[in-house]
């Protein structure tokens, strides 16, 4: 199953707990994976995130995707599974899925710090008679 909505997101959590009894639930174990998340993510990502027209990490019926959710639904996913532990009485799920969410949060870190490693700032420079000159600078080091 695909999952890269909020829909598909519900659908598959329901799957995972093999419960077709816990519909309304199911949102509010996203929405405290959600809130864990926003706490765990760098506030940079965040930011970013707003600058591109988004909140922070929040889906609904309405907003039904963002880039967290299609570059990783593993972090949703595995965070919705944590939540639902305590409701239904079931311990394990917390203990197994919480490790899973834990190693897909640092995959998210590390991923998205690699990509902003590798940000170059590219520059053409015409000195007078000498011609064009190319210079390449990393613009995360100062």
């Amino acid at each position: 199953m695909a999952l890269t909505t909020y829909a598909e997101l519900q659908t598959s959590i329901a799957n995972w707990c093999n419960r077709s009894d816990i519909e309304s639930e199911i949102k509010d174990f996203i929405k405290l994976a959600e809130a864990r998340i926003n706490r765990r993510l760098r506030i940079d990502y965040i930011q970013i995130y707003q600058y591109t027209g988004g909140n922070d990490f929040t889906l609904s019926d309405s907003i039904t995707s963002n880039w967290l959710l299609q570059k990783h639904p593993d972090v949703y996913l595995y965070g919705a599974l944590c939540e639902s532990g305590p409701f239904l009485q079931d311990i394990s799920l917390l203990a197994v899925f919480d490790g899973r969410f834990e190693r897909a949060m640092l995959d998210v870190q590390s991923t998205e710090d690699r990509v902003k490693g590798e940000q170059v700032l590219t520059t053409e420079i015409t000195p007078g008679r000498l011609g064009t000159q190319t210079y390449l600078y990393d613009i995360n080091k100062s």
